[in-house]
């Protein structure tokens, strides 16, 4: 637990030698950096040596990581990069390929896997739209979910319940949409 009355001090510090662009310290074990290489890293969670470096590094898209996030389970993540894509991969499996996700929108901004018992379902988010599916079961299962824009107004935020009971979209109107 963080001891926010006594003061927080830098106690460590890594440099990985790339611009870093976005972190999810979801996992009580890892870090992950994403990176304007495409790069995901993967750091021990608490970089416990002076001369740590990263765990492991997956190539996962073609330009900037814009978001990474880690499941509940803490072995599936999804990446979004700078030109639409959208991957996952298994930290357990990181020698092979990520799996390339078809994301039915121009530009998704947001990655948000789903609790408890759904922690395999993402749901992605773009400006216009909101996209569920199973990354790794049947890549036939996708829902869409768009939500009652009006001229011009754009999704700005998205969050999931921590019960998983429902998913609220935020505009730049100042509207709220609430799908359960």
């Amino acid at each position: 637990m963080l001891d926010l009355y006594q003061g927080l001090m830098e106690t460590s510090s890594m440099d990985l030698n790339v611009g870093v662009t976005c972190l999810d310290c979801a996992s009580g074990n890892n870090i992950l950096a994403g990176c304007v290489d495409g790069t995901v890293k993967i750091l021990d969670g608490r970089l416990r040596s002076q001369r740590a470096r990263y765990q492991q590094s997956v190539q996962a898209v073609s330009t900037n990581v814009r978001k990474v996030k880690m499941n509940d389970n803490q072995h599936l993540v999804a990446v979004s990069g700078g030109r639409g894509e959208v991957v996952t991969f298994d930290t357990r499996m990181t020698g092979r390929a990520c799996h390339h996700i078809q994301a039915n929108m121009s530009s998704p901004t947001f990655l948000h896997w789903l609790p408890n018992e759904q922690s395999e379902t993402l749901l992605i988010g773009g400006s216009t739209s909101l996209q569920i599916l199973q990354p790794l079961g049947d890549p036939s299962y996708a829902q869409y979910l768009q939500p009652g824009l009006g001229h011009g107004e754009n999704i700005t935020t998205v969050d999931v319940s921590m019960s998983g009971t429902y998913i609220a979209a935020g505009t730049d109107a100042g509207n709220v949409a609430l799908f359960e």
